[in-house]
């Protein structure tokens, strides 16, 4: 597909200059952002038509061009029916992707969460919906499936959030709302040991099952969690700006267990850290992963190390009553 630049190129901002500045400014205008002349020079245009875009696509708004929002930039570039879509390895991601999904899931048909990356699952729910309108059920979403869509499913909206939302709170819902019936993934990406194993000892006590998982690329935290199977994940992590909670949330879909799940964490944190945001973000592992996740991200590691007991508590208390919430409603 059209990457462009490396997306693994270091991030920069303004003051940047060259043919990278160029691409990111020339797919903003793309996408209807005034960054201003294709000139190569970073300035404050082009960082205030960034974050606008940061802002609009659920990604932290620091108009700082790092890996995700160069991967959020190349995939807004594609809409459904510029390219043909089906499983390769390494999988395609795009917004014409998350599209392809949203139709699938509000026709009834279940490829899973709305990530924009298609999987073995979004695969087998194209499938299925070309051999139940009687095209060729080859996986590929071409020419005559774009057409199907759109004949079958002319608007996507809110009844696909409700469909999509239903089937991941049913899966939670499957289970017990006790925590010795559940396995929940503890992550961090390094630095955090302590506060890891405390939620660790915590939930064990709790009679719940732990996957901890220390990786540098939260896509390998997701990668664990699915291969696992795993019921509930909450991500730690050190940022600057404000504490937050953060639920997966990208334009058009939203995890609505995982946004339950973090408003139980922050109520539940406050006592200990202050006050924290619940927000939607598209962050790796809550956008990749299957089960309901949510990142705590601290200002302070401070905080962390001393309180490293009472956070850990305040998460499996979170944790339980988002489970009872669930089943008991």
């Amino acid at each position: 597909g059209d990457r462009g630049i490396s997306p693994l190129v270091r991030p920069f901002g303004v003051g940047s200059r060259g043919d990278h500045v160029v691409d990111v400014q020339r797919r903003l205008a793309g996408l209807a952002y005034d960054a201003g002349p294709a000139d190569g020079v970073f300035g404050p245009v082009t960082r205030d038509a960034l974050v606008a875009f940061q802002k609009a696509a659920n990604l932290d708004d620091d108009g700082i061009c790092g890996p995700q929002t160069w991967s959020a930039l190349v995939d807004a570039g594609h809409a459904l029916g510029d390219r043909l879509l089906y499983l390769t390895s390494p999988m395609v991601r795009g917004d014409d992707v998350a599209e392809l999904q949203r139709r699938l899931g509000v026709l009834g048909f279940d490829c899973g969460r709305v990530d924009g990356i298609l999987g073995p699952d979004t695969e087998t729910a194209l499938k299925e919906f070309q051999r139940n309108v009687g095209l060729t059920s080859d996986g590929i979403c071409g020419r005559d499936t774009v057409i199907a869509f759109r004949r079958l499913s002319p608007r996507s909206g809110a009844d696909t959030l409700n469909v999509i939302a239903l089937r991941e709170t049913e899966r939670v819902r499957a289970g017990t709302a006790d925590l010795r019936d559940r396995l929940v993934m503890v992550g961090e990406r390094g630095g955090l040991d302590s506060i890891t194993a405390a939620c660790r000892r915590s939930l064990v006590r709790r009679g719940a099952s732990v996957l901890t998982v220390h990786h540098p690329d939260w896509s390998q935290h997701a990668t664990q969690a699915n291969n696992a199977d795993v019921d509930a994940i909450v991500a730690l992590e050190v940022v600057s700006g404000a504490p937050s909670v953060a639920y997966f949330s990208a334009p058009g879909v939203e995890s609505t267990a995982g946004r339950a799940l973090a408003a139980c964490a922050a109520a539940a944190l406050e006592r200990t850290t202050g006050p924290l945001d619940v927000r939607g973000l598209r962050h790796p592992v809550l956008r990749e992963s299957r089960a309901p996740a949510i990142v705590c991200r601290f200002d302070d590691p401070a905080v962390l190390v001393r309180s490293a007991p009472e956070i850990a508590s305040s998460l499996t208390s979170a944790l339980s009553t988002w489970l009872s919430q669930l089943i008991d409603n």
